[in-house]
Order: C-alpha cells, then structure tokens, then sequence
C-alpha cells in the first residue's frame, strides 16, 4: 500500500486545517453515510467491478494500488466504487486493512470534485478513518486518513467552529507520525501546513481564535518550515505544494535566496492533478516575488556601496 502521493497532503486553508464535523454528527450518524454511499455504488457500477468485489482481498488490494497510482479521475473513481463494495454495507465490521484503502480512495477521488461535491466523498473518507482510529488507536492510517478528512471538510464550516477542532486535528496528525515506522513526506507536510497557518493567521482570525481558547494554539514559520524540510528529507520532490510552503517560509523569514532555490526546484516536481497545476502557477508567481526581491537588495547595496 501506498500513501505518500501528492494528491494525500491537504490544502493551506484555515478551513482546510482546522476542520470541524457539524454539532450533533456522531458515529452512528457517520456510519449510515458509509453505508448510504455503499449501497448507492452498488446500484451505479459496473459487473466488471462488482466481481472485483468478490476477489480474494490480497486481489482487491492490489487492484486497489493500481488505481491509486494512475492520475486518471475514472480510475479514482472506479477505486472508490471498488473499494465501497468490498467494505459492504457493514463497515464497521469490514478488514481494517480494506477500510484504510477505502478512505484512501474516497479521498483521492474528492480531489477531482469541486465546491459541495466533495463533501460527500470527504465524509465517506472520514467514517472509514474513524472505524480505523477507533478499532487499532496504534495504526497510524487512522489518523493520517482521520486528519486530511477532517481538516478537507474544514473548508465547509464557519472559522469559529473549524478553530474549535484545531488541537483534534494537530494530534490526529502527531499520531499518524508517532505510529508510523517509516513516514512519508505527507506527514510532516500536513504538520507543517498546521504549524504555517497558526503563524500566518490574520490578526482577526486570532481574535477569533482567542475567544475560543483561553491558550489558543500558536506556531511560527521557523516550526512550520522545520516540517516541510523533514518531508523533503525522507521524500525528495514528493509534491509541488511541499516546495512552494517552503518559499513561503523563507519569504515570511526575509531569506529571499533560500527562498527562490526551493521555489526553483519546485518547477521540476510531477504535476499529477489540475491541484498541482494549479500550485505551479502560484509557485511561479511566488518565485517571482523572490527573484524580485532579490535584485532589489542587491540594488540597495550597490547604491551604498
């Protein structure tokens, strides 16, 4: 199985980090979208896929891989569909090892919907994720899976009740990386997403955040720049966004150099979504900035000089 990708890391959004599931929502109330979604892909696909379903599950696994790895939106898809027919209508009850895919694939597929369509599939993501976390709290795909869901679905909620959940996020994050033998870039990129947002945050978003908690969570650019480097440490290159918070960071730092050669490198990453395409033309622009900057200082100094 496989989880390092770029399309697994979530978004720099308030909303995306700081997510919050609406008041009321329990795990009985998740468990029946898990199993509302079940029985809607059982009515939508094809034979081909329904037998699939039946396999061995080493079988499903690895088809379920095969998908993973392509960059097509009808391979998401049919992973999706795959994977929710193979869980079943119980997924309380499923293989654990099926569920993880199962988040994984709602996910990934969620990354080629836009606005409200996402929610459904993040939703779907989170109940396989929490089934997970609850059943082995030491497996660290529960809360990796639980943590990108949960933070996506932020961007649908109100600032004050996606601040509410920010510290149930930061430790479902920590966990995945405290349980995880051999981590990936994604999860210190997610941590460092965390930890630039709180740095970052606008002044009315603090108070905000103040009124919320008596010790609201901080960070600073130096925290949240030392996780993007340790993603690139263990997974060079892993994803275009990882390159572009780190030319982020040395902006905020004043350390436009250092800024505009990670910003570089970023320009030979692998754009595998129309997300990433996306970045690059914000890394681009950012890169610019740097190069800007740059030559103004060196203006400044040839004068004095």
């Amino acid at each position: 199985m496989h989880y390092g990708a770029a399309e697994d890391a979530a978004e720099p959004s308030l909303g995306v980090l700081f997510a919050s599931i609406a008041a009321g929502v329990a795990a009985g109330s998740l468990l029946i979208v898990g199993t509302k979604c079940a029985e809607e892909a059982n009515g939508e696909v094809d034979e081909e896929t329904v037998a699939a379903s039946h396999l061995p599950l080493p079988q499903i696994m690895a088809l379920l891989d095969t998908y993973y790895e392509s960059k097509s939106e009808a391979d998401k898809e049919k992973a999706l569909k795959l994977a929710t027919l193979a869980v079943g209508p119980e997924p309380q009850i499923a293989s654990v090892e099926l569920l993880v895919l199962a988040a994984r694939a709602a996910k990934n597929y969620s990354d080629f919907k836009v606005g409200n369509e996402k929610v459904p599939l993040l939703s779907q993501a989170l109940t396989f994720a929490e089934i997970v976390r609850d059943r082995e709290p030491q497996r660290w795909e529960g809360h990796y899976w639980y943590g990108i869901s949960l933070s996506l679905l932020g961007d649908f909620k109100p600032t004050k009740e996606a601040i509410q959940n920010a510290y149930v996020i930061k430790e479902a994050f920590d966990k995945a990386l405290q349980y995880n033998p051999r981590p990936n870039g994604t999860n210190y990129h997610i941590l460092g997403m965390w930890a630039f947002t709180f740095a970052d945050m606008a002044w009315y978003t603090r108070k905000i955040a103040s009124l919320v908690f008596a010790a609201p969570p901080t960070a600073t650019y130096d925290e949240a720049l030392a996780y993007f480097l340790d993603a690139e440490k263990v997974e060079p290159g892993f994803y275009v966004k990882n390159n572009l918070m780190i030319g982020k960071c040395y902006i905020a730092l004043g350390k436009y150099d250092e800024a505009k050669a990670w910003l570089s490198q970023g320009l030979t990453v692998d754009i595998k979504t129309p997300k990433d395409a996306d970045l690059l033309v914000e890394l681009k622009a950012l890169l610019a900035k740097a190069e800007l900057k740059i030559e103004q200082q060196a203006a400044v100094i040839q004068r004095l000089t």
